[in-house]
């Protein structure tokens, strides 16, 4: 009968728990099945899996506190991206009532507040995804009467 084989199972343990039962079997030369269970029979992850049932349960209780659904597909990113619609939407609706503002406008009360013009329409290509680039000069004269050159030009 072959002597027992004189193994530190505290050494097993600390490479178990740094890199997982296989790999501390195959860096000892061990089965795996036998890691496994001196693991399991000495509960070597115990403390690991309980500070993860503990934080998992403060989520939980975070996020009905909040009012949200706690469920396992609801992850921050998941809520956030199911608010993407309704989040534009909303943003959509103020952009058109901005517009509405601007469309009652008379053309001085434009210019006057075209700086503001300027930032809605940007923020509704942004909302809407329009693929805008508006670099360049726009000339009120040629806008007003076709020709000339002695209007002022305004950058957008």
């Amino acid at each position: 009968m072959p002597a027992a084989l004189e193994i530190d199972r505290e050494a097993v343990k600390v490479i178990a728990l740094a890199v997982g039962v296989r790999e501390a079997a195959r860096q000892y030369g061990l089965n795996e099945d036998t890691v496994a269970a001196w693991s399991a029979r000495e509960g070597w992850f115990k403390k690991e899996q309980e500070v993860a049932r503990v934080q998992e349960e403060a989520v939980w209780k975070k996020q009905e506190r909040q009012g949200l659904q706690a469920s396992a597909s609801k992850t921050p990113a998941s809520i956030m991206k199911s608010w993407d619609g309704e989040t534009r939407f909303d943003l959509a609706k103020g952009l058109r009532a901005g517009a509405a503002v601007v469309a009652d406008m008379d053309g001085q009360e434009v210019l006057m507040a075209a700086q503001q013009v300027g930032t809605l329409a940007k923020t509704a290509a942004l909302v809407h995804g329009w693929s805008v680039n508006i670099t360049g000069s726009v000339r009120l004269d040629v806008l007003a009467s076709g020709a000339g050159d002695s209007a002022p030009v305004i950058d957008i």
